[in-house]
């Protein structure tokens, strides 16, 4: 599975700046959907970014919780005036759960507990693998969210910073300890196979009802 052809460039979004790794890989999986639904990616500024980063965290850039970040995206201004309209947690010690949710959702927004040694395994060409000793123990190098975007049977493809990046199924295993679906607003325009094997769009909005409508409000552009 690989959703990136048609996707040249995947943008910081300031994430070598500010801890906005959270906000930053929402931007990339809209580049995803929109290029899935209208055959282009839509090209996100750092500054689209960052205004869900603010309204997130308070203006304070101590980083972002996932969910908080999801619930902006559903009920919330959301990014750029795309919204999210539902989101599942996947169990990333399931690798068919994964796999089926990367394939059918178009990609997962995941969070890793990152281990120091993946600072010598980041860039292009480098894979993120296990280590041992105090360098490969979870968390060392703290937390970080990225979207995937790709997975074979020797790992998984993921972004951040700006680029595509390997990870090996025990990376995955050791390291990721948060995982989503995510349904965007518009999926009913996307190529990836919900429709095809029988999503039940109604009744998934029977079951949202008692949460409210999905805010169609655009965040406001930063002065």
């Amino acid at each position: 599975m690989d959703i990136t052809p048609g996707i040249a460039t995947w943008p910081m979004f300031a994430n070598d700046q500010l801890g906005d790794c959270t906000c930053a890989a929402v931007g990339h999986m809209v580049e995803v959907w929109t290029d899935q639904a209208a055959g282009q990616p839509t090209m996100l500024t750092d500054a689209q970014v960052i205004t869900l980063y603010n309204l997130v965290n308070g203006g304070q850039d101590k980083g972002a919780n996932m969910l908080d970040v999801l619930h902006q995206m559903r009920s919330g201004p959301g990014l750029a005036g795309d919204h999210v309209y539902a989101y599942a947690q996947v169990d990333p010690s399931q690798t068919e759960l994964v796999q089926s949710g990367a394939w059918l959702f178009a990609g997962l927004y995941i969070g890793i507990n990152m281990p120091v040694s993946a600072q010598q395994q980041t860039g292009p060409g480098k894979v993120w693998d296990i280590a041992s000793g105090p360098a490969g123990q979870a968390g060392s190098w703290g937390g970080h969210a990225v979207n995937v975007v790709a997975y074979d049977q020797k790992g998984l493809t993921a972004i951040t910073w700006g680029q595509p990046q390997r990870m090996t199924w025990a990376f995955w295993k050791t390291y990721v300890d948060e995982c989503w679906a995510l349904l965007p607003a518009d999926w009913e325009h996307l190529s990836a196979p919900l429709k095809a094997n029988g999503f039940d769009f109604a009744q998934l909005q029977q079951d949202l009802a008692p949460l409210g409508p999905v805010d169609q409000a655009t965040a406001p552009t930063p002065g």
